[in-house]
């Protein structure tokens, strides 16, 4: 390849030879010409390794790289994102796919024509270890939305509306130290709100991304530790000083966060909780905790009617 790449497709991989030819497949199916694909592998036990290099032994816009030591997940993100030559960055994590073959151009024409956009992303498609899809996730409306706005929500609900590292793009140039290693699990929403606050997001309703659920997913392994709670813990002592922060608004995300602390009998008794807990008040509490009891089962089942509404859609 010749000249600067405009997409850098990223792929760190530990041990996930399971599913790394479908995601690999589904890149080098993207009909974005200038790109390069860059597989990062953190010291694989299984057979990734040898996977990766038949792959990059046939594909001249591969590059098959091996870390000297293990760097664990955040690192392995930081070490693709410091070998990418590209002027947009698209992860692809090595459980998932794309699922159409215009994902990555279509995501790119948006940053190209759009310099007030920091991140594009999409609504995703749930699919289960054998790729059945489970349920189409959507979380904001097609088009733009204030960058900060989308941070507002997403912490209001404790949780990563922004989707995945697979299911969005971003500018290399404004990636600046990339991802916080302090995070174990939420280090792509802390990493994507840091982009949001000087830019906006732009959202496509169709779900261009697969996000797959099984039981050997760092997710999983971190939700039976307390990664997610201390990272939200982290993410709250990170965000909520910032200037831009409305009273009201604050108090929505504060909401959230003790929410999700609550959520485990672990946290229950903490100090940071009980302050929070304290600056937003019982009686905000219990109207806000009213919201979302009447909200999350709305919310699943706007995702199975939209699973019905792409299954229909979906060519055979």
């Amino acid at each position: 390849m010749t000249g600067s790449p405009q997409i850098s497709f990223l792929v760190p991989v530990y041990n996930g030879e399971p599913y790394l030819a479908h995601c690999l497949d589904t890149i080098l199916r993207q009909d974005c010409r200038n790109a390069e694909i860059v597989v990062c592998d953190d010291g694989s036990t299984d057979g990734s390794w040898e996977l990766i290099q038949q792959y990059a032994a046939r594909e001249p816009r591969m590059r098959a790289l091996r870390n000297a030591r293990n760097l664990g997940l955040q690192g392995n993100f930081n070490q693709c994102l410091r070998a990418a030559r590209g002027a947009l960055i698209k992860y692809v994590l090595q459980d998932d796919f794309l699922t159409v073959a215009d994902a990555a151009r279509r995501q790119a024409d948006v940053l190209e024509r759009n310099p007030e956009v920091a991140l594009v992303s999409s609504a995703s498609l749930i699919v289960d270890a054998q790729s059945r899809p489970l349920a189409v996730r959507r979380e904001f409306k097609a088009g733009l939305t204030c960058g900060r706005e989308a941070i507002l929500r997403c912490m209001a609900w404790a949780s990563n509306l922004l989707g995945e590292p697979t299911l969005v793009m971003f500018r290399r140039s404004q990636a600046g130290t990339g991802f916080d290693e302090r995070f174990r699990q939420l280090l792509d929403l802390e990493f994507c709100m840091r982009l949001l606050e000087a830019g906006q997001l732009y959202y496509f309703s169709e779900p261009l991304s697969a996000f797959r659920r099984h039981e050997a997913q760092a997710t999983r392994h971190n939700s039976r530790n307390d990664a997610i709670e201390q990272d939200q813990m982290l993410l709250l002592r990170a965000f909520l000083a910032r200037p831009w922060l409305g009273e009201v608004k604050q108090k929505h995300w504060i909401f959230g966060q003790v929410y999700g602390l609550r959520r485990n009998r672990e946290f229950r008794t903490s100090e940071l909780r009980a302050q929070l807990l304290r600056r937003l008040g019982w009686p905000r509490y219990y109207l806000f905790w009213q919201w979302r009891r009447i909200g999350s089962p709305v919310r699943k089942l706007q995702r199975r009617l939209r699973l019905r509404a792409w299954m229909r859609r979906k060519p055979d």
